[in-house]
Protein backbone atom coordinates (compact mmCIF):
# COMPACT_ATOMS: atom_id res chain seq x y z
CA UNK A 1 0.00 0.00 0.00
CA UNK A 2 0.94 3.34 -0.76
CA UNK A 3 1.75 5.54 1.94
CA UNK A 4 1.89 9.15 2.42
CA UNK A 5 4.75 10.92 4.48
CA UNK A 6 4.36 13.67 6.68
CA UNK A 7 6.97 16.41 6.42
CA UNK A 8 8.05 16.42 10.51
CA UNK A 9 11.25 19.22 10.68
CA UNK A 10 14.65 19.39 9.02
CA UNK A 11 17.76 18.38 10.71
CA UNK A 12 20.64 15.82 9.89
CA UNK A 13 21.49 12.33 10.89
CA UNK A 14 23.35 9.52 10.05
CA UNK A 15 21.53 6.90 11.39
CA UNK A 16 20.15 4.54 8.84
CA UNK A 17 17.89 2.38 10.84
CA UNK A 18 16.85 2.85 14.07
CA UNK A 19 17.06 -0.56 16.73
CA UNK A 20 14.05 -1.90 18.78
CA UNK A 21 14.39 -1.21 22.61
CA UNK A 22 14.03 -3.39 25.45
CA UNK A 23 10.41 -2.00 26.70
CA UNK A 24 10.57 -4.68 29.80
CA UNK A 25 13.98 -3.40 30.91
CA UNK A 26 12.40 0.71 31.06
CA UNK A 27 10.69 2.06 34.57
CA UNK A 28 6.50 1.88 33.89
CA UNK A 29 6.40 4.95 36.37
CA UNK A 30 8.11 6.99 38.29
CA UNK A 31 9.11 8.04 42.39
CA UNK A 32 6.66 7.73 44.46
CA UNK A 33 6.98 8.72 48.17
CA UNK A 34 3.58 7.36 49.69
CA UNK A 35 4.07 3.72 51.51
CA UNK A 36 0.54 3.37 51.49
CA UNK A 37 0.19 3.94 47.72
CA UNK A 38 2.61 1.22 46.87
CA UNK A 39 1.38 -0.91 49.16
CA UNK A 40 -2.16 -0.68 47.76
CA UNK A 41 -1.66 -0.01 44.39
CA UNK A 42 1.41 -1.00 43.42
CA UNK A 43 1.93 -4.72 44.96
CA UNK A 44 -1.05 -6.22 43.01
CA UNK A 45 -4.09 -4.80 46.00
CA UNK A 46 -6.93 -4.22 43.94
CA UNK A 47 -5.52 -3.64 40.46
CA UNK A 48 -5.92 -4.64 36.93
CA UNK A 49 -2.48 -6.02 35.57
CA UNK A 50 -3.19 -4.53 31.87
CA UNK A 51 -3.48 -1.39 33.96
CA UNK A 52 0.33 -1.58 34.28
CA UNK A 53 1.06 -1.00 30.50
CA UNK A 54 -0.51 2.13 30.58
CA UNK A 55 -2.13 3.86 33.63
CA UNK A 56 -4.85 5.35 31.67
CA UNK A 57 -5.83 1.74 30.55
CA UNK A 58 -3.74 1.89 27.14
CA UNK A 59 -1.93 -0.15 25.39
CA UNK A 60 1.87 1.00 25.28
CA UNK A 61 3.01 2.12 21.73
CA UNK A 62 5.81 0.30 20.02
CA UNK A 63 9.18 1.83 19.21
CA UNK A 64 9.75 4.42 16.46
CA UNK A 65 12.49 3.52 13.68
CA UNK A 66 14.72 5.66 11.51
CA UNK A 67 15.76 5.24 8.22
CA UNK A 68 17.84 7.38 5.49
CA UNK A 69 17.82 7.28 2.02
CA UNK A 70 18.68 9.67 -0.79
CA UNK A 71 16.34 11.11 -3.55
CA UNK A 72 17.02 12.63 -6.79
CA UNK A 73 16.88 16.44 -7.75
CA UNK A 74 13.61 16.25 -9.74
CA UNK A 75 11.87 14.13 -6.74
CA UNK A 76 12.37 16.92 -4.68
CA UNK A 77 11.71 19.43 -6.73
CA UNK A 78 8.54 17.96 -7.98
CA UNK A 79 7.67 14.99 -5.34
CA UNK A 80 7.03 11.25 -6.60
CA UNK A 81 7.18 7.51 -4.75
CA UNK A 82 10.30 5.75 -3.65
CA UNK A 83 10.14 2.55 -2.41
CA UNK A 84 11.86 0.93 0.40
CA UNK A 85 12.33 -2.16 2.52
CA UNK A 86 12.34 -2.29 6.12
CA UNK A 87 12.52 -4.78 8.76
CA UNK A 88 10.76 -4.17 11.93
CA UNK A 89 8.37 -5.61 14.59
CA UNK A 90 4.73 -6.99 14.03
CA UNK A 91 2.49 -8.35 16.62
CA UNK A 92 2.73 -12.39 16.57
CA UNK A 93 0.07 -13.99 14.50
CA UNK A 94 -0.25 -16.76 16.39
CA UNK A 95 -0.91 -15.13 20.26
CA UNK A 96 -1.86 -11.62 19.12
CA UNK A 97 0.81 -10.45 21.20
CA UNK A 98 0.31 -12.21 24.34
CA UNK A 99 3.73 -14.28 23.82
CA UNK A 100 1.91 -17.44 25.15
CA UNK A 101 -0.04 -20.33 23.99
CA UNK A 102 -3.92 -19.53 22.60
CA UNK A 103 -4.79 -22.22 25.06
CA UNK A 104 -2.77 -22.03 27.51
CA UNK A 105 -3.50 -21.81 31.63
CA UNK A 106 -2.39 -19.19 33.62
CA UNK A 107 -2.40 -18.16 37.32
CA UNK A 108 -0.82 -15.04 38.85
CA UNK A 109 2.84 -14.16 38.63
CA UNK A 110 4.74 -15.39 42.12
CA UNK A 111 7.63 -12.90 41.41
CA UNK A 112 5.42 -9.42 41.37
CA UNK A 113 2.00 -11.00 43.28
CA UNK A 114 0.40 -10.05 39.97
CA UNK A 115 1.36 -6.07 39.51
CA UNK A 116 3.23 -6.69 36.35
CA UNK A 117 6.31 -4.68 37.99
CA UNK A 118 8.35 -4.84 40.74
CA UNK A 119 9.20 -2.31 43.87
CA UNK A 120 12.83 -0.95 44.43
CA UNK A 121 13.30 0.82 47.79
CA UNK A 122 16.15 3.26 47.84
CA UNK A 123 17.83 5.67 50.27
CA UNK A 124 18.94 8.92 49.89
CA UNK A 125 20.16 12.43 51.61
CA UNK A 126 16.52 13.60 51.17
CA UNK A 127 14.59 10.18 52.43
CA UNK A 128 13.41 6.79 51.04
CA UNK A 129 12.14 6.71 47.28
CA UNK A 130 9.88 4.26 45.72
CA UNK A 131 10.88 3.04 42.14
CA UNK A 132 9.18 0.52 39.96
CA UNK A 133 10.04 -1.31 37.05
CA UNK A 134 8.54 -4.24 34.87
CA UNK A 135 8.38 -7.61 36.31
CA UNK A 136 11.27 -9.65 34.73
CA UNK A 137 9.48 -12.94 35.27
CA UNK A 138 6.01 -12.23 33.75
CA UNK A 139 6.91 -8.95 31.48
CA UNK A 140 4.30 -6.34 32.73
CA UNK A 141 1.19 -9.37 32.70
CA UNK A 142 1.31 -10.09 35.96
CA UNK A 143 0.39 -13.80 35.00
CA UNK A 144 2.53 -16.79 34.82
CA UNK A 145 1.87 -19.08 32.25
CA UNK A 146 2.48 -22.89 31.63
CA UNK A 147 3.81 -22.35 28.24
CA UNK A 148 5.15 -19.84 25.91
CA UNK A 149 4.21 -19.28 22.11
CA UNK A 150 6.42 -21.71 20.01
CA UNK A 151 6.06 -18.94 16.93
CA UNK A 152 7.83 -15.98 18.83
CA UNK A 153 9.10 -17.89 21.80
CA UNK A 154 7.15 -15.69 24.16
CA UNK A 155 8.06 -12.62 22.94
CA UNK A 156 5.11 -11.38 21.18
CA UNK A 157 6.29 -9.65 17.91
CA UNK A 158 7.94 -11.29 15.38
CA UNK A 159 10.47 -9.76 12.73
CA UNK A 160 9.43 -9.07 9.75
CA UNK A 161 10.78 -7.37 6.25
CA UNK A 162 8.47 -4.81 4.28
CA UNK A 163 8.09 -3.19 1.64
CA UNK A 164 6.82 0.43 1.84
CA UNK A 165 5.67 2.62 -0.86
CA UNK A 166 6.16 6.58 0.44
CA UNK A 167 4.67 9.65 -1.28
CA UNK A 168 7.91 12.14 -1.38
CA UNK A 169 5.79 15.44 -1.01
CA UNK A 170 7.32 18.18 -3.65
CA UNK A 171 9.67 20.86 -2.94
CA UNK A 172 11.08 19.22 0.23
CA UNK A 173 14.62 20.13 1.12
CA UNK A 174 18.01 18.02 2.05
CA UNK A 175 17.82 16.39 5.33
CA UNK A 176 13.99 16.83 6.10
CA UNK A 177 12.61 14.35 8.10
CA UNK A 178 9.54 12.65 7.41
CA UNK A 179 6.49 10.84 9.41
CA UNK A 180 4.89 7.89 8.69
CA UNK A 181 2.64 6.10 11.29
CA UNK A 182 2.42 2.92 12.22
CA UNK A 183 5.27 1.96 10.22
CA UNK A 184 7.83 1.08 13.70
CA UNK A 185 7.90 -1.97 15.60
CA UNK A 186 4.92 -2.98 17.40
CA UNK A 187 3.52 -2.65 20.95
CA UNK A 188 4.68 -4.67 23.40
CA UNK A 189 1.05 -6.99 24.63
CA UNK A 190 -0.23 -6.45 21.36
CA UNK A 191 0.22 -2.51 21.52
CA UNK A 192 0.19 -0.28 18.80
CA UNK A 193 3.05 -0.03 16.14
CA UNK A 194 5.59 3.02 16.65
CA UNK A 195 6.16 5.24 13.74
CA UNK A 196 8.81 5.54 10.76
CA UNK A 197 11.14 8.59 10.90
CA UNK A 198 12.49 8.87 6.87
CA UNK A 199 15.55 11.65 7.25
CA UNK A 200 15.83 12.45 3.44
CA UNK A 201 19.06 13.28 1.30
CA UNK A 202 18.76 15.29 -2.35
CA UNK A 203 21.67 14.40 -4.64
CA UNK A 204 23.09 17.15 -6.55
CA UNK A 205 21.82 18.30 -10.08
CA UNK A 206 25.17 18.45 -12.93
CA UNK A 207 23.32 21.67 -14.07
CA UNK A 208 20.70 22.98 -11.98
CA UNK A 209 21.77 23.93 -7.83
CA UNK A 210 18.68 24.95 -5.39
CA UNK A 211 18.69 27.85 -2.83
CA UNK A 212 15.84 27.61 -1.05
CA UNK A 213 12.76 27.94 -3.31
CA UNK A 214 15.52 29.19 -5.76
CA UNK A 215 17.09 27.50 -8.64
CA UNK A 216 20.36 28.83 -10.30
CA UNK A 217 21.88 27.57 -13.31
CA UNK A 218 24.74 29.05 -15.14
CA UNK A 219 24.73 28.99 -19.24
CA UNK A 220 27.91 30.64 -21.02
CA UNK A 221 26.59 32.42 -24.04
CA UNK A 222 28.43 34.12 -26.60
CA UNK A 223 28.55 38.27 -27.43
CA UNK A 224 26.20 38.26 -30.22
CA UNK A 225 23.37 36.75 -28.61
CA UNK A 226 23.98 38.56 -25.48
CA UNK A 227 23.10 41.69 -27.53
CA UNK A 228 20.25 40.38 -29.71
CA UNK A 229 18.87 38.16 -27.23
CA UNK A 230 18.11 34.35 -28.24
CA UNK A 231 17.06 31.02 -26.73
CA UNK A 232 19.25 28.61 -24.34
Amino acid sequence: DEIKANRVYSGSSSTRRGMPADNFGENVGGIHSNPADISNGYMGKNMNPSDVLNRRGKKLVGDDLQYSMSIDFETAIFGGTETIWIDHLETCDYCMGEGVKADRKDNTCDTCGGSGFLVELSKTSFGSLHSQRTCHSCRGSGKKFEEQCAYCFGRGSVSRSKRVDVTIPAGVEGYTRLRIRGEGNAGPKGGPAGDLFLFLKVEPHPVFRRDGSTIHSNCTIDYIDAILGNTV
